[in-house]
């Protein structure tokens, strides 16, 4: 099949180690038959997402780190180091790394992951033209996930609009187009929050299609909740330590369901970010780097349907908005702090911290599964209200 790759992307290894370090390695059930036959009968430096019966390729659980922030198996230092593991044991997301492939009924998306420095810098050779380094990738990716790529081109054609909605990939195919387009325009720019912006208008122009094509009244959303998930996806984001044994997923879900049956708001993040009349310094830098991550997200169709979750393109886009706006709200955050500490922080400073928070995304993001229909629906109602992506930029400018 057709290879698609994402026009204006560079990659080459930077060997920073980063990738080793810090990151989490979400593992299929089949990484873990293959770590265990390394062990034997010892256990795992893995912790358990789920124990629910699924399929070989989905995520189960994550490989831990040492007390020194890198994997169990990495040994030496940063730019003079090695595997423990053979490459046959090795994660696929290790072997992979930072290549991710989608099969579709057009073709072969491949893409970029932002966990990786080089690709948040965006050195190296175009990725157009690395044909002998992808294909061998894919040959990987699909040895590694036998019969993965049947199952996700099949997936393609029960696509969803909305909640509900069909959606045919004929129909589909134009939406994406489109809103690539409209992305990619606003690679480069100086202009404050530019991705988020170009975001939210492509979601309120989905939702009213939506809207139209069911034949329902635009939902207002509450604003009281606009609050409430910013506050709690900033928490699980972001937060340093461990919620007991929840997975992501369900530090969610349950955060935002507290918050719809109390009503009583605890928002010590979101009322910081109300209450500082302070903008972020105008950086080209920083808006390439969220608008390069916004555009990879929707090339690679790696935010809703069969690359993410089955979410409905309007909630996924939706999500995807949130994914963003969570990221630069985080570095908003750094920057007042670094305010009140009296430290004036140049271009390169900011860079440098966004690039860090756009890695903790990806990677929080890499390893969040919405597998209950309970987490999904309450994202098909969180984006029921098509203003509320604007709403909800109003934190971030």
């Amino acid at each position: 099949m057709k290879l698609l790759v994402a026009p204006g992307f560079n990659f080459s290894c930077s060997r920073c180690g980063h990738c080793c370090n810090s990151y989490p390695v979400p593992l299929t059930a089949l990484d873990l038959e293959r770590l265990q036959a390394v062990e034997g009968g010892q256990p795992l430096p893995v912790r358990r997402l789920t124990l629910e019966p699924g399929l070989s390729q989905s995520f189960k659980a994550v490989l831990l780190k040492g007390e020194d922030g890198f994997c169990n198996y990495f040994e030496g230092s940063a730019g003079a180091s090695r595997c423990l593991l053979q490459d046959q044991a090795k994660p696929q997301m290790c072997r992979l790394f930072p290549f991710t492939f989608l099969h579709a009924p057009d073709g072969v998306l491949s893409g970029l992951s932002f966990s990786s420095t080089a690709v948040c810098l965006n050195l190296g050779e175009p990725l157009a033209s690395q044909t002998a380094t992808l294909d061998e990738m894919l040959a990987l990716f699909e040895d590694l996930n036998p019969g993965l790529k049947d199952k996700t081109r099949a997936e393609f054609g029960r696509l969803s609009l909305a909640a509900d909605l069909p959606l045919s990939f004929e129909l589909y195919l134009p939406l994406q187009k489109t809103m690539e387009e409209e992305l990619w325009q606003i690679m480069g720019r100086k202009q404050r929050a530019i991705a988020l912006q170009a975001l939210a208008l492509l979601f309120g122009n989905l939702r009213e299609m939506s809207d139209n094509y069911a034949g329902s009244t635009p939902q207002a959303g509450e604003a009281w909740f606009d609050l409430a998930l910013i506050e709690t996806y900033l928490g699980s984001f972001f937060n340093a330590g461990a919620e007991g044994s929840l997975s992501l997923e369900e530090q969610i879900t349950t955060q935002l369901t507290k918050f719809s049956q109390e009503r009583h708001l605890n928002l010590p993040l979101t009322a910081r970010l109300q209450s500082a009349a302070l903008n972020l310094p105008a950086s080209v830098l920083l808006e390439d780097l969220f608008a390069r991550f916004a555009c990879m997200r929707l090339f690679s169709r790696l935010y809703f349907g069969p690359g993410f979750s089955g979410l409905s393109l309007t909630v996924g886009l939706g999500h995807l908005f949130l994914m963003l706006l969570v990221g630069y709200l985080r570095v908003k955050l750094d920057y007042m702090e670094a305010l009140e500490n009296g430290i004036e922080m140049s271009e390169e400073a900011l860079f440098e911290t966004a690039v860090r928070r756009i890695r903790q995304v990806e990677g929080k993001w890499t390893s969040l599964r919405y597998s209950s229909r309970e987490a999904i629906n309450m994202l098909e109602l969180a984006f029921l209200d098509g203003l509320r992506p604007l709403r909800l930029l109003d934190l971030a400018l």
